[in-house]
């Protein structure tokens, strides 16, 4: 199970929603608008956010699109089925959600297209199984996708923890910047010296929170962990 941040201005009308979720050993939080939904993916990495489709819609979806480049993680949009406008609902689907829920819906509909939709996630990443490493007193957990240092959260964007991750994953070896850029761009046809600009950015963010450094260039090769990997 994991965390599911619902970002939703009338928390009492999803309760029987949210005690669903509860039951099944999610923790659900809630968030009353969309700027304290984003601090709260930033501080929690939820694995999923449930978000009211008038709420999203006040700022055009745009909380969406800044969710989607934070996080690989499931966006489901529940609507007021009498409200339903198919601008947003196209809108929503265009700025990165996984799902599009008419309301009113049962607590068993949503855990299940919730749990499809994670399900999807994980096979869509291809990634190892979720785990912590600890390098030095940087700590990582693909799990939770939080990454901390001496205990404090570190605030970074979905393509740098991408890459954190994958140099954690990969800590005995070198990692190319073709790899680095399969792994996170996916497909890439620009200059692939992007993956050195967004590392320069996490390891400055990593030193300035008191971290080792990370990401060594290997010359003529790619990239490995450093640091003091446990």
């Amino acid at each position: 199970m994991g965390t599911v941040l619902f970002a939703v201005t009338d928390a009492g009308r999803m309760r029987e929603l949210t005690e669903g979720l509860t039951s099944d050993g999610h923790d659900v939080v809630m968030a009353a608008d969309c700027e304290r939904s984003l601090e709260a993916v930033v501080s929690l990495a939820p694995h999923a956010v449930v978000v009211d489709a008038s709420l999203a819609a006040k700022d055009g979806f745009e909380a969406c699109r800044t969710f989607r480049d934070m996080s690989v993680a499931p966006l489901i949009v529940l609507a007021d089925d009498a409200s339903v406008d198919e601008v947003d609902e196209l809108l929503a689907f265009s700025s990165g959600a996984d799902d599009y829920i008419r309301m009113p819906c049962s607590p068993r509909v949503l855990r299940a297209r919730l749990a499809a939709a994670m399900r999807r996630v994980e096979r869509a990443s291809g990634k190892p199984l979720a785990t912590a490493y600890q390098i030095g007193p940087l700590a990582v957990d693909t799990g939770t996708r939080r990454a901390t240092v001496g205990g404090a959260p570190l605030h970074l964007t979905r393509i740098e923890f991408e890459l954190l991750a994958a140099l954690a994953e990969n800590r005995q070896r070198v990692l190319t910047r073709g790899e680095l850029l399969n792994r996170v761009w996916g497909p890439w046809p620009g200059d692939d010296h992007v993956v050195e600009v967004h590392l320069s950015r996490l390891r400055r963010k990593i030193l300035a929170a008191g971290g080792p450094r990370i990401g060594e260039p290997v010359p003529g090769v790619g990239y490995r962990l450093g640091g003091e990997a446990a």
